[in-house]
């Protein structure tokens, strides 16, 4: 699949597996079906094609290849070339399993979430989050503590369509400069600002803003004001 686009879009007769073969094999393709099309009951984890090593051999499967026009695609001959040569073990590739079992989930923010909406992670594994409600957190991995390290103070009419504490990024030099970007709605003009602040430790003070951008919208006319940022 090296050679595949990243969304390879096809047309196939597809099918439901008797038993979900996700973290039991190495996937290597999914199937992710347009909206409103029904049909496949594994949700975002419907394998299309995975390999393993199996028995002291090895094993390599495609759900592709149904519709006989299939063969005249370059692109499903070449996934199919590849994975037969992975198979009779003259070609590389690493077909280990993922275990899901073996990683063991932490809930790092349980309470006071309101709407979060972007997060990055600093080079020291603290935790940053932005909450559309116009909280920037800080959650401390060493000793689980959340702090609250700037707020907008949104009131939720200022919320209520799309409007709040949008995007959220780290400097690539964040470990030496402490600079983070945030994108959110000016509680006073209509438009969104794009600044760049000065974190010291946990906290950021507002005093340390540097405005890149403004951008303006509009503001509560209809849906306009529908979708304005985040990831």
């Amino acid at each position: 699949t090296e050679h595949l686009p990243e969304l390879w879009e096809r047309t196939e007769e597809w099918y439901n597996w008797r038993t979900n073969p996700t973290s039991k094999v190495h996937t290597l393709a999914q199937i992710k079906v347009r909206d409103g099309v029904s049909g496949l009951d594994e949700g975002v984890d419907h394998a299309f094609s995975w390999c393993q090593n199996y028995d002291g051999g090895r094993s390599w499967f495609t759900a592709g290849g149904h519709d006989k026009g299939s063969f005249q695609e370059e692109a499903f001959v070449q996934h199919l070339l590849g994975g037969i040569q992975w198979a009779a073990g003259a070609a590389e590739g690493d077909c280990t399993a993922t275990r899901t079992g073996s990683f063991q989930r932490t809930a790092l923010a349980t309470s006071d979430l309101a709407d979060p909406f972007e997060l990055a992670v600093a080079p020291d594994r603290r935790v940053f989050f932005a909450q559309r409600t116009g909280k920037l957190k800080v959650i401390d991995q060493r000793t689980m503590k959340v702090s609250t390290a700037l707020d907008f103070a949104y009131t939720p009419e200022m919320t209520s369509q799309s409007d709040g504490l949008l995007g959220l990024t780290l400097d690539p030099g964040f470990a030496e400069n402490n600079w983070l970007y945030l994108l959110y709605s000016d509680k006073v003009e209509k438009r969104l600002n794009l600044s760049r602040f000065t974190a010291d430790g946990n906290t950021v003070d507002p005093a340390s803003e540097k405005r890149l951008l403004t951008v303006p919208t509009l503001r509560g006319e209809g849906r306009a004001n529908s979708h304005m940022a985040g990831s």
